[in-house]
C-alpha cells in the first residue's frame, strides 16, 4: 500500500489477483461477510448472511485492525489507522489539504506510512 500512498502506483497496480483469477482457479471468493460458524464435520463455513461455502482445506486468515492509542483526541478528524486501502485513501485525501503528519508507531506499517507520506511531499 505504501507505493499507492507515495503516489508511485495506483491501487489496481498492487492487486495481486483480479476477480476473474479466483473464478478461473475454482476459488469461491466471498467478500464483506463475517464467518459465524465453521462446521468441521460437513466442511462448511457459514457467514452472517447465511451464505455457505464448502471446503476441502480451510485457511483461517482473520486479518487485523489498527490499534489507536486510547488518548484524548484519538477520534478527531485526521486520526487515521493504517491497515488497508481505505486507510490509504483517507491519508491521500488528508495530504491534499495538510502538509504535515505525525506517525505513531515504528512497526512495518508505521514506517511504510511515514515513507509514503514523505515521498508524497
Amino acid at each position: 500500500m505504501s507505493p499507492v500512498l507515495a503516489g508511485e502506483q495506483n491501487f489496481e497496480d498492487i492487486v495481486l489477483n483480479d476477480l476473474a483469477w479466483y473464478e478461473s482457479n475454482s476459488i469461491q471468493l466471498l467478500l464483506n461477510r463475517r464467518v459465524v460458524k465453521i462446521d468441521r464435520i460437513k466442511r462448511v463455513v457459514i457467514a452472517d448472511d447465511g451464505t455457505q461455502a464448502s471446503y476441502d482445506r480451510l485457511l483461517i486468515a482473520t486479518g487485523s485492525r489498527p490499534f489507536i492509542l486510547p488518548v484524548p483526541g484519538n477520534t478527531l478528524e485526521g486520526v487515521i489507522g493504517y491497515r488497508d486501502i481505505g486507510h490509504t485513501r483517507q491519508m491521500i485525501d488528508a495530504a491534499v489539504t495538510h502538509k504535515r503528519a505525525v506517525v505513531i508507531g515504528g512497526g512495518l506499517l508505521g514506517l511504510e506510512a511515514a515513507n509514503g507520506l514523505s515521498l508524497r511531499g
